[in-house]
């Protein structure tokens, strides 16, 4: 019978605990975003008044129903609270990888370089990289079409949505942001890329594609009417170079590096070709990384204009 009693009174339930006073953002030390998200949760009593008025303080757990256990679990659960699932295998394109939902940012998603500050590891993006768009402010976005661009893993964004979309369009980014720093140069990165420029954070998006180009174009060192285009090794299509390499003017050179001439004029046939034979990769350009798309040949080359006959 004592050990019965003493079993019960370890059961005892606690009585409800005053409402811990709610942080103010000057308490935060660190002024970023996300030092301010987090300053602005609100912490509530471990049992709130309608768990109390069903369960009286004193109440034993195997005196209670289900609905009253279930009540004071409610109660008691922390507002915002959100379960981190834990790292996921996935394979694409006959390649294993592993899906990391949160951590510590150890490299920026830009430039790959190690993150050292506190801010930096929580955002995922270093302060110099970060000032190429990250702090941009868009008036109007499209969350429905960023999450779309996620569709490939639905526990990510099952968790995106709970973590980070109750507080804004920003805060998603922000959470992507961090996610392809976690995921660097991986399909998630890519994916992530798409849905920050869903979100409008065209220039921001820009930046992180840069590091997962696997194509080059710049422009030929003292001979501004010819592009340098250099193709990553391991997607390297001899289809591509086939057909490029019938192109007027086309050759390839190994000053300084590797990589093949393009005469300017051919800009047109290259993005065509590029279109064939790279879709839904990316491509670094002088004017930015973007993803190769229909869109993106139309905008980047429009058709010429039609000649008007003269009588």
């Amino acid at each position: 019978m004592d050990l019965i009693k003493m079993l019960d009174e370890m059961l005892e339930a606690p009585a409800a605990q005053p409402a811990v006073e709610k942080l103010s953002c000057e308490d935060v030390a660190d002024g970023d975003a996300f030092g301010r998200d987090e300053a602005a949760r609100e912490t509530t009593t471990f049992m709130d008044s309608s768990a109390a008025e069903e369960v009286p303080p004193g109440t034993l757990v195997h005196e209670m129903t289900d609905a009253q256990v279930d009540a004071v679990v409610a109660a008691r659960a922390e507002p915002g609270f959100v379960n981190i699932p834990p790292e996921m295998a996935y394979a694409h394109k006959g390649m294993r990888h592993q899906l990391v939902f949160e951590g510590v940012c150890t490299h920026c998603a830009h430039c790959g370089q190690p993150l050292t500050d506190a801010v930096s590891t929580q955002r995922g993006i270093g302060p110099v990289c970060s000032k190429k768009g990250y702090h941009d402010e868009v008036v109007a976005s499209d969350d429905t079409e960023a999450l779309l661009a996620l569709a490939e893993f639905p526990v990510l964004v099952d968790y995106l949505v709970k973590k980070y979309k109750p507080e804004g369009n920003r805060a998603l980014c922000n959470g992507l942001v961090r996610t392809a720093s976690l995921n660097r140069r991986t399909p998630v990165h890519a994916a992530c890329c798409d849905a920050v420029e869903a979100l409008g954070f065209t220039r921001l998006a820009a930046v992180l594609r840069e590091s997962i180009s696997i194509v080059e174009i710049s422009d030929e060192p003292g001979k501004p009417e010819l592009y340098s285009l250099w193709v990553k090794k391991s997607d390297f299509s001899w289809a591509f170079w086939n057909e490029l390499k019938r192109l007027p003017g086309v050759f390839m050179t190994r000053y300084p590096k590797k990589h093949t001439v393009v005469p300017k004029v051919l800009r047109r046939q290259l993005a065509k070709l590029l279109l064939a034979h790279y879709e839904g990769l990316c491509v670094k350009t002088p004017k930015g990384a973007f993803k190769i798309t229909p869109d993106w040949f139309a905008k980047s080359n429009p058709a010429p204009a039609p000649v008007a006959e003269t009588a």
